[in-house]
């Protein structure tokens, strides 16, 4: 075996000595291999002088954002946010009481009706339904909402139409501090007298805060 491989390491040293056509063709393959190295290697650098580019790009673009980070101040103006929407709903007492949340906003709603001139027939309050999370049965006056807790209040009432007196109403809802919205307007104009039934409704419950304490925390409040 040895015999017969250093016979044709021999003789393939012979025609390498030969045979000019052979040394010819070999140098052409080594040439032609090496290109072709040249060409995957310069490839290869202007890709990663690519990469590097974009690299460079993105951190020029990035570093102003290391020198003024604007996400704190954003942070805070969700926070005063948060606190102005929580001041837009209805709480009453210390511990969200719905049943003191209804009764105030009851008595707002027949004064505000009074200053406006409306003659009020009649006025019921319901509760449309607890929170998620809470029981189906949660109805009652008493029963106070845990904080982060609320629910939706309705309210009806029929009045003396007036077109006057029902615009009068509606602009005090309109500059209402707190959310009242207006769910249904339905006019009567064939009962004798003419009547109007207006269906209100509010958020109620723990998480809201008190309205002087969510204007203080608007930004720019307290300011000259």
């Amino acid at each position: 075996m040895s015999g017969s491989l250093l016979s044709a390491w021999a003789d393939l040293r012979y025609q390498w000595q030969v045979n000019t056509r052979l040394r010819a063709g070999v140098w052409v393959i080594v040439g032609i291999l090496w290109i072709y190295g040249l060409l995957l290697v310069g490839d290869a650098v202007v890709n990663a002088q690519k990469a590097s580019a974009m690299l460079v790009a993105e951190i020029d673009r990035l570093r102003p954002l290391t020198r003024a980070n604007p996400w704190p101040a954003r942070v805070d103006e969700a926070r005063e946010r948060l606190t102005v929407l929580g001041g837009m709903g209805w709480a009453e007492g210390d511990t969200g009481d719905l049943g003191l949340t209804e009764a105030a906003f009851q008595d707002w709603t027949r004064s505000t009706a009074t200053k406006a001139g409306l003659r009020l027939r009649e006025i019921s309050l319901t509760r449309a339904g607890p929170a998620s999370g809470e029981g189906s049965g949660a109805a009652g006056p008493s029963v106070a909402a845990r904080p982060g807790t609320g629910q939706t209040v309705k309210l009806r009432l029929t009045a003396d139409w007036g077109r006057t007196e029902m615009v009068s109403f509606l602009a005090e809802i309109g500059r209402s501090e707190r959310v009242i919205v207006v769910d249904r307007l339905m006019l009567r104009l064939s009962a004798t007298p003419p009547l109007v039934e207006i269906d209100l409704r509010v958020w109620a419950g723990a998480s809201a805060v008190k309205p002087e304490q969510a204007a203080a925390s608007r930004p720019g409040a307290g300011k000259p």
